[in-house]
């Protein structure tokens, strides 16, 4: 025969996987307006941070919402994410930080080409390039690494244009490559099958066999908005609209869409 405490802890269980079920299946059924609520909440949090820090890319300029990053002055970003986020590239992880943090000033606003450009000018003052034979063994290591990489990354983009296919843009700094059909993820993971992926041995892949046509060279700006709108630029959009605080929703989703995700 039960107990009394026996009895309440059975039917704390019963309502507790009652309310998992109930959950599990709200969430199945609304899973689309979900998303789409998860997304506006991300972009609202972006603005918000994005404004705070002057709103344009402090390089060039730049204001399109989509193409804007936070850039860490001193460096370190991926060590910093993998403090705060647990991972390299959690930019909204980052974004959370900041609101919660106050806004430190370690930060500063930059586009996504002026982000990574950034990036390779910070690698390549590591080691004294101007010196023809570094003194230790190590730089002349950095600096043959470096300057390898730096050939390598060269060919890649001349083989497709030497130019942002959509904006023309023409530092090579900026320039990228990007999966003309999608499935970059999955292409730089069979690669890593076999060494390691990433940027540098995908333009390896490229130039081993022979520039095939499944590439095309974009910005980083481009690229990562054509990431984020179903392979379409923002350049090349019928319409271009900024995130907003009053909606929330990022350019890449149209407003009926998250109309039309109703709840069930």
């Amino acid at each position: 025969m039960r107990t009394s405490s026996e009895e309440c802890l059975a039917a704390y269980t019963t309502r507790n996987m009652d309310r998992k079920k109930y959950h599990q299946e709200w969430y199945i059924k609304n899973r689309e307006r979900q998303r789409l609520l998860n997304d506006a909440y991300r972009c609202r949090v972006k603005q918000l941070v994005i404004s705070h820090y002057g709103g344009r890319c402090q390089e060039c300029g730049e204001t399109e919402m989509e193409f804007l990053s936070l850039d860490h002055i001193e460096g370190s970003g991926n060590q910093h994410r993998l403090e705060v986020c647990g991972r390299k590239n959690a930019c909204q992880g980052i974004y959370r930080w900041a609101v919660k943090n106050n806004f430190p000033p370690i930060f500063q606003c930059l586009c996504m080409s002026c982000n990574i450009d950034t990036f390779y000018t910070r690698r390549r003052s590591l080691v004294p390039l101007n010196v023809e034979r570094p003194a230790t063994r190590r730089e002349r290591h950095k600096l043959a690494s470096i300057k390898n990489r730096e050939k390598l990354r060269r060919e890649t983009m001349e083989a497709y244009g030497g130019k942002c296919s959509c904006c023309n843009e023409q530092k090579i700094t900026k320039l990228t490559l990007d999966h003309v059909n999608g499935g970059g993820a999955s292409h730089r993971n069979k690669i890593s099958e076999t060494g390691g992926g990433g940027g540098h041995k995908t333009y390896q892949w490229a130039k081993k066999n022979g520039y095939p046509d499944t590439f095309r060279c974009l910005c980083m700006n481009c690229n990562m908005s054509a990431h984020t709108g179903g392979g379409v630029c923002v350049h090349q959009r019928p319409q271009k609209s900024s995130i907003t605080l009053d909606t929330g929703i990022c350019s890449t989703r149209s407003p009926t869409t998250v109309a039309n995700a109703s709840v069930k």
